[in-house]
């Protein structure tokens, strides 16, 4: 790890949120989200900027999966710091790729990569629960093997209300693991399938990946779990799992560290 002091800016640039974080030494001092679509909008930039007025910071690394918010972003970021790192499959130091194609590989997992390989070891598997699930793998070796793509929390309590007449919608944020699983309401219903079925098919594929894992390696695997989802599960089977809600930002904290390091030597 670098011996730097200074305060570092994190991005992580999502579809409909950016989360911004103020690290040092790893640790974060300061999070924020703001609309995506303002960072491309000359008229909202007091969303993110009077945040970082009168912050010293050493520089910025950020992943985006809106590329079409990129160009003004680091237009205007540029006024704040000098030093701005956009983490890409083509440019990443942290991590080895062992991927056919890893240009479709989301920058915010290759982030969470980096973070779960240089936090808590290799192999590795991180769980990502977002609008989306996603699993990403890392060999023992530290290379990004691939993962898994399923449905989100939301997703599923959004198709159950959009593709029938009379089921409710259930905001994904009411939704959690039930005491019971026998629900007296179709409300409750509706909660017990999304959460306990949500959790279900988490633990099942976290099962078939680690069973592949262990086929391949003799070593402990790692599982890390993070998204805006992720804290429902700590009370389900997963709650033996690390925890870390924060590991994108933490990932581009520690890419930085890596990008810093190469520049260096």
């Amino acid at each position: 790890m670098i011996a730097n002091t200074e305060n570092f800016l994190a991005v992580d640039i999502g579809n409909t949120h950016a989360h911004f974080g103020i690290i040092n030494q790893r640790k974060i001092l300061d999070q924020w989200s703001v609309p995506t679509s303002s960072l491309g909008d000359d008229l909202s930039l007091w969303s993110w900027q009077d945040k970082l007025k009168g912050k010293k910071l050493s520089g910025c690394c950020y992943c985006s999966v809106a590329p079409s918010v990129n160009k003004v972003f680091e237009r205007h970021l540029s006024k704040i710091v000098k030093k701005i790192h956009h983490l890409n499959c083509r440019n990443i130091k942290g991590i080895k790729i062992q991927y056919p194609k890893p240009e479709e590989i989301g920058q915010d997992r290759l982030a969470n990569a980096v973070a779960a390989k240089n936090l808590y070891g290799c192999p590795a598997i991180v769980i990502d629960m977002g609008t989306a699930v996603t699993f990403d793998i890392l060999s023992a070796e530290g290379y990004y093997e691939g993962g898994i793509i399923a449905p989100g929390l939301s997703l599923m309590t959004h198709y159950l209300n959009e593709k029938t007449e009379l089921l409710p919608k259930i905001p994904a944020s009411e939704i959690e693991v039930p005491a019971s699983v026998i629900g007296k309401s179709t409300v409750a219903a509706m909660k017990v399938g999304c959460g306990l079925g949500y959790a279900g098919m988490i633990e099942s594929m976290l099962k078939a990946v680690l069973e592949e894992l262990r086929n391949s390696s003799q070593e402990k695997v790692s599982v890390t779990l993070t998204g805006g989802d992720a804290g429902k599960l700590l009370q389900s089977n997963l709650r033996v799992y690390d925890y870390e809600k924060s590991l994108t930002l933490l990932g581009l904290a520690i890419e930085f560290e890596h990008q810093d390091l190469t520049m260096v030597l």
